[in-house]
């Protein structure tokens, strides 16, 4: 992503915050599609790679909030989780809020992840609509966080194939997007088009 679109993303989000504080909208979610988002990716990860999360190292790249590690602590227990995103804000309450993970105010691309970890999760990064270059960001981003993964990639998008479109939306062909990920990271790959809204959720294994 280039400087002028990062700024843009970042000072969305500082608004948001500013504006809502710790929900989901301050993220530009809703409440409910939050956790529907969230629990299909659990769903999808665990099913499409026959593993387990627990015991697992887990990191969630767009952290936002960290609103995702309290509904991996109620549903595994004792965690091992790092989130890190490119809002400052963000990520300090994220950290006050929940003591026992690892936040990070991080971009990937100027500074790549160093350790290893068994899942990647992704998700609503890919949403914003401020980008010039979404379909070069996201297959950029994808080849980062498939590198830090030992098992799996998990991630979600919204796909073209709606019959509206609003301007606060980023859409992205499914096809184009399962080609993108059969051929340049893994050929085991489940696409579950449509699960919510015009919502696409994908894992990538190992």
């Amino acid at each position: 992503m280039n400087k002028l679109n990062q700024n843009r993303v970042i000072e969305s989000y500082r608004d948001t915050f500013r504006q809502f504080g710790n929900s989901a909208e301050a993220v530009q979610w809703s409440t409910e599609g939050q956790r529907f988002r969230f629990d299909k990716l659990l769903e999808i990860a665990a099913s499409s790679t026959g593993e387990s999360l627990q015991g697992k190292r887990l990191l969630e790249i767009g952290c936002g909030l960290g609103h995702l590690y309290p509904l991996l602590h109620a549903s595994l227990g004792e965690v091992d989780y790092t989130g890190i995103d490119i809002v400052p804000e963000l990520i300090e309450h994220a950290q006050g809020a929940y003591p026992d993970a690892t936040f990070e105010c991080r971009d990937i691309f100027q500074s790549p992840l160093a350790q290893e970890f068994d899942y990647v999760f992704i998700s609503g990064l890919f949403n914003a609509p401020w980008r010039d270059d979404s379909g070069e960001f996201m297959a950029a981003m994808l080849t980062h966080a498939y590198a830090a993964c030992r098992i799996g990639l998990v991630f979600n998008f919204t796909s073209s194939h709606v019959n509206f479109v609003s301007e606060g939306m980023n859409y992205f062909d499914p096809n184009w997007v399962l080609c993108e990920v059969l051929a340049n990271l893994s050929k085991k790959v489940v696409m579950h088009h449509h699960y919510y809204n015009c919502d696409v959720a994908v894992a990538v294994g190992r």
